[in-house]
């Protein structure tokens, strides 16, 4: 097993402390700006997805012209479409597909609820932790649903903060590498 905290294994990463301190700089700025401006954070986030899919699926419609066999070719057509439509949506409309995005997660949340509390009525050894998840969960999936703008502004704030524990964790981990090298 590889001892993670043996510092004399670090001098193969002390070279790179600066590349490791850049990284959490550009990092830490990124996620203040994310947490300024949460809703442009899912909307950059939603539109950058969608420009990925788009390429996806454009990739698929291509590799699908060498594929062996009517039935696979056809179905790695299909989803190349789909994901052509769904990559120009997300790129053209990324206020929808973020509202869209909230709508499905509301649903999916709301449905875990529900089967949760369902769950907890037909199993008291479970019922305590299943009925507080399932409540949990259709509140905040009722939340979502009625409020989506709010769910947005928090799917981007807690982004950004994740963000800026991890942008903090690279600048304090070059700290440490850097003074491992002097």
């Amino acid at each position: 097993m590889i001892n993670l905290f043996n510092w004399s294994k670090a001098a193969l990463f002390s070279s790179n402390w600066e590349a490791l301190m850049l990284k959490g700089v550009i990092i830490t700025v990124i996620a203040v700006c994310f947490i300024g401006a949460p809703g442009h954070t899912v909307h950059f986030l939603t539109w950058l997805f969608g420009v990925i899919v788009l390429i996806g699926g454009i990739l698929a419609l291509i590799g699908s012209g060498r594929i062996a066999g009517q039935a696979l070719r056809g179905t790695a057509m299909l989803t190349g479409v789909v994901m052509v439509a769904a990559g120009a949506f997300m790129t053209i409309a990324p206020d929808a597909a973020n509202f869209l995005l909230v709508a499905i997660l509301a649903f999916f949340t709301l449905l875990s609820g529900v089967n949760q509390i369902m769950i907890a009525r037909h199993l008291p050894m479970l019922s305590g932790h299943m009925w507080l998840s399932g409540i949990l969960a259709v509140i905040a999936g009722l939340f979502m649903l009625f409020l989506p703008g709010a769910a947005l502004e928090i799917f981007g704030v807690v982004i950004g903060i994740y963000l800026l524990a991890f942008g903090i964790f690279n600048i304090s981990m070059a700290c440490v590498l850097r003074q491992k090298t002097m």
